[in-house]
């Protein structure tokens, strides 16, 4: 979903797998609750911004923590480039490559 907004990204029902925007709070094809899926997704995208704005207003430790619960909620290839830039701020280099070193 990186990249993309809301309004055209895509998500799969984890009932049903059909396809639907990212929006879509009940299932067109099986009618299941979507609404957490959406709610995570939005929590995911607070604290990214978050990170950013603490990144943007020089307070690097505050971005850590943003940083690491976005990481800690879905550890995904954004969450640890989120977190590695964040680190390399703080001056901690071997953090930061170790979560490159990942790829």
């Amino acid at each position: 979903m990186t990249g993309q907004s809301a309004e055209t990204a895509i998500q799969r029902c984890p009932t049903c797998g059909a396809q639907q925007a990212a929006t879509a709070l009940e299932c067109r094809r099986c009618h299941s609750d979507l609404s957490l899926l959406v709610a995570v997704r939005e929590q995911l995208q607070v604290l990214h911004h978050l990170c950013l704005r603490q990144l943007a207003t020089d307070r690097p430790e505050q971005a850590l923590e943003f940083a690491r619960l976005r990481h800690g909620m879905c550890p995904d290839e954004t969450s640890r480039r989120l977190l590695a830039v964040t680190l390399l701020r703080l001056g901690r280099f071997a953090e930061a490559a170790a979560l490159t070193a990942d790829d």
